[in-house]
């Protein structure tokens, strides 16, 4: 049930249409903050361009690439209903592995500073899947499952079937919104923190987002399971959220080593 704007001949999908929006804002903002980082002022626009480029890029493919797992699994274990193997929806914790491992692999090569890269990048992350969001309540996507009072609502699945079930769409909307504000103000406020390192506000928005996915996981019905419950989504989220703390706890030690100059997420090459 993919809803469209009609402008005389011309159809486009209101998902597709958010999308687009999505990745511009994300790229917009990514080069409006660049501009005024004192490390991307030598790099000329077209540098900014191409890196942006390939970290989207990076970002769909593993959007799509972690939508095909459970497919391919299925076809190993052969489970039915995995013939076929393209048929994986995208997911965010794909994109943001991909467009993370893009940008490191990158900034390695251009020299340019990792941690203060994925930064910029922060507050603008949560900004571009609530875009994304409202695509996916005009569409039905994501929606989720059944269930009777609050706080349900009266709302479509994906196939165009309206019945009560968990608001998913508009809560992980408020979320996001909510975590762009956020990271601003902790941007802003808390750059004196002694936790923060160049690349602390990035995993900081991983933390959470992680953490939201894997609640409200159990609430969304479009998600294939791995087990029982759990789904292969929240699987990534625990994946990505123990990447996260294992990061915090090595720069603390290494702050007590007075080591945490030296290499790694921090770093500044």
């Amino acid at each position: 049930m993919y809803p469209v704007i009609s402008i005389g001949a011309l159809e486009i999908q209101v998902y597709a249409l958010m999308l687009v929006v999505a990745l511009a804002t994300l790229a917009g903002g990514i080069v409006a903050r660049a501009r005024r980082a004192p490390w991307a002022r030598d790099f000329s626009p077209s540098q900014l361009v191409e890196a942006i480029f390939y970290v989207i890029l990076a970002g769909l493919g593993g959007a799509w690439l972690l939508g095909t797992l459970p497919y391919w699994a299925g076809r190993l274990l052969g489970a039915e209903g995995s013939a076929d193997l393209l048929a994986g929806d995208i997911r965010w914790p794909g994109a943001l592995a991909g467009a993370t491992l893009a940008w490191c692999i990158r900034a390695r090569v251009r020299r340019y500073p990792i941690g203060v890269g994925l930064d910029l990048a922060a507050p603008l992350s949560p900004l571009r899947l609530a875009s994304v969001r409202v695509g996916c309540i005009a569409a039905g996507c994501c929606w989720g499952r059944e269930v009777e009072g609050w706080p349900a609502m009266f709302l479509p699945d994906i196939h165009g079937y309206w019945t009560w079930r968990y608001p998913t769409q508009l809560i992980s909307l408020g979320v996001n919104l909510l975590l762009f504000g956020a990271l601003l103000a902790l941007e802003r406020w808390g750059g004196r923190a002694k936790w923060r390192f160049a690349g602390s506000l990035f995993l900081v928005y991983l933390f959470f987002y992680g953490l939201q996915d894997f609640l409200f996981g159990f609430w969304r019905a479009d998600l294939p399971s791995i087990a029982g419950v759990v789904t292969w989504n929240q699987v990534y989220d625990l994946i990505g959220v123990a990447i996260v703390a294992a990061v915090f706890i090595w720069r603390a030690r290494l702050a007590r080593q007075g080591g945490a100059a030296s290499s790694g997420v921090g770093s500044t090459s």
